[in-house]
């Protein structure tokens, strides 16, 4: 029986040792050698064999396996090494009329809500809050969770809930809060219906839980129902509440010191980015492109990578100002 000619490449048995070497150093860096083969799509037994210079089989075709795995594991730390560091929170002047809302929805026990233009820091503020205060959980609603099971589904998820009982999830989450005088910040609540809106600001009142709504300008009109006596429930049981309309200059002035942006021009023209729907978002998206694309070039940022990178993330340049 004639077999076809072998497709491996011919590797040196001081070329397979060299591949042996680099790959134990790549698997210092995961948890455990099985977080490593699955990284490497090598089957565990034979990787961990292999690595020993203990497999029994065709060592030459696991090391160009490897051999692939580390070349693409150098090819991915290329492009993120020249990522530059983006700010974290900052207190800006709009993160401090978030903050005490926070604080008062979860000291008071009340149903609270902030809601307003995309890109100014209502979520990067609130998620600050949880990582500085004691029982804060944050849910991030999407449209597939609109309604009231898949929101208390996520709640338990978030809290650690293990309830799998459609009647018994809001229950569950009234005895694991119980005592605790907790906080929950429901983040892009524009996309709960109606009855799940309802279902939270039963929270306050029936489990001592601080509800904090996040939202667009849709949940703030809802919410306040324009004299739609249906939502007159919701609308009542608010306490604070507040709808930031654009980023302040001091929120753009303490994201530009932030990232360094010193430039007379460039802070010029990234404040007229800050007015455009997306705010500071956009600021940080514009400046980590350009930082990226200058990086890579070794060399500084200018303004030109910043217009270029605004033209790219914008699509148009009309109506911002050199």
């Amino acid at each position: 029986m004639n077999l076809p000619p072998a497709t491996t490449e011919a590797l040196t048995a001081e070329e397979i040792a060299e591949i042996r070497a680099q790959a134990q150093a790549a698997v210092a860096e995961f948890p455990t050698v099985t977080a490593a083969a699955v990284a490497a799509d090598v089957k565990y037994t034979t990787f961990h064999g292999w690595l020993r210079d203990a497999y029994s089989g065709d060592n030459a075709a696991v090391a160009l396996k490897v051999r692939r795995w580390l070349a693409a594991r150098r090819d991915a730390a290329g492009p993120a090494s020249a990522l530059p560091e983006v700010p974290g929170w900052l207190p800006t002047p709009t993160a401090a009329k978030i903050m005490p809302i926070l604080q008062f929805a979860q000291i008071a026990t009340s149903f609270t809500l902030i809601a307003g233009e995309p890109g100014l820091s209502k979520t990067c503020t609130a998620k600050h809050y949880r990582d500085i205060t004691p029982h804060v959980w944050i849910v991030q609603c999407e449209p597939s969770m609109s309604s009231v099971n898949p929101l208390l589904q996520a709640i338990c998820r978030e809290m650690g809930i293990a309830e799998r009982m459609a009647t018994r999830l809001s229950w569950s989450i009234g005895q694991h809060v119980a005592g605790r005088r907790g906080l929950l910040i429901v983040d892009e609540a524009q996309f709960l219906d109606v009855r799940a809106l309802e279902q939270l600001r039963t929270f306050p009142e029936k489990y001592g839980l601080g509800v904090a709504l996040l939202g667009n300008r849709s949940v703030f009109a809802r919410i306040q129902g324009g004299g739609n006596t249906d939502r007159s429930q919701l609308s009542s049981r608010l306490s604070m509440r507040d709808y930031l309309r654009a980023a302040q200059l001091g929120d753009i002035v303490a994201l530009l010191d932030a990232w360094g942006v010193s430039d007379d021009e460039e802070r010029k023209f990234l404040a007229q980015v800050a007015k455009k729907p997306g705010a500071l978002r956009n600021l940080t998206l514009t400046l980590s492109l350009a930082s990226t694309v200058a990086a890579g070039a070794s060399r500084r940022r200018d303004l030109g990578d910043i217009r270029s990178a605004w033209a790219q993330l914008s699509g148009d340049m009309s109506g911002v100002a050199a």
